[in-house]
């Protein structure tokens, strides 16, 4: 089907190293969406759309997460990173500007008619951060804020509760991923990361699941043994 129901959630993705990138690793990875990924109300019909999303998968910004209060309903206090460091839209311009001269290439240069947003307008770094920052300027008249930030994260959070020796005041959980100071208990998903993997987290996750299944039915077997 040419229907976006009809296609995969994901046409073609890759991995860019930018000049900014402290390291071999690729720290920038970009994903085609063969719709718009924000469902945007358009003024005008548009025959089709496709969102290039880029991120930047190793910034420099941190965030946390602590516990409300020590009741278990209370959900927890989350301060959330974004572009905290200034440094961190650095290799964002660089891979818009990245992605819009692959776009003029053939054979793609044939199918992509016009960017929509931010805009060619946007040229200037001071341009191209406002968009990083703050969202489409043509949908901050449509009632949200001047600078709506709810498209930042791609939801590929990770290393809250982090793993690590237990005289690291910053571990959370230990080698084994049983968490440190707590009698019974392990954490087996991406909070676990010291550091987020140059990409998605699923597979890492089932890694980590594996491992933790693992350190259980070994835990056990000693036990039987003992």
């Amino acid at each position: 089907s040419n229907s976006s129901l009809g296609s995969p959630g994901m046409s073609v993705g890759a991995f860019l190293r930018s000049p900014y990138a402290k390291g071999p690793e690729p720290d920038l990875q970009l994903t085609v969406h063969p719709w718009d990924k924000f469902s945007r109300p358009w003024s005008k019909r548009l025959v089709g759309v496709a969102s290039m999303e880029i991120a930047n998968n190793h910034p420099a910004s941190r965030g946390w997460v602590e516990l409300r209060s020590s009741r278990f309903t209370d959900p927890p206090l989350f301060a959330g990173p974004y572009l905290r460091d200034a440094n961190d839209s650095r290799p964002l311009q660089w891979a818009m500007r990245q992605v819009r001269r692959i776009a003029g290439l053939e054979p793609m240069a044939q199918v992509v008619q016009e960017e929509i947003l931010p805009g060619k307008h946007a040229v200037s770094d001071a341009q191209l951060f406002d968009a990083i920052a703050c969202g489409p300027a043509q949908f901050r008249t449509l009632g949200r804020p001047a600078c709506d930030r709810s498209e930042l994260p791609v939801n590929h959070l990770a290393g809250t509760a982090r793993l690590g020796d237990p005289s690291d005041p910053r571990a959370v959980v230990d080698r084994y991923l049983r968490v440190i100071g707590v009698h019974g208990l392990r954490v087996a998903d991406a909070s676990v990361m010291p550091a987020p993997p140059s990409g998605n987290t699923h597979a890492t996750c089932v890694m980590i699941g594996e491992r933790a299944a693992q350190f259980i039915i070994d835990e056990r077997q000693s036990r039987r043994r003992s």
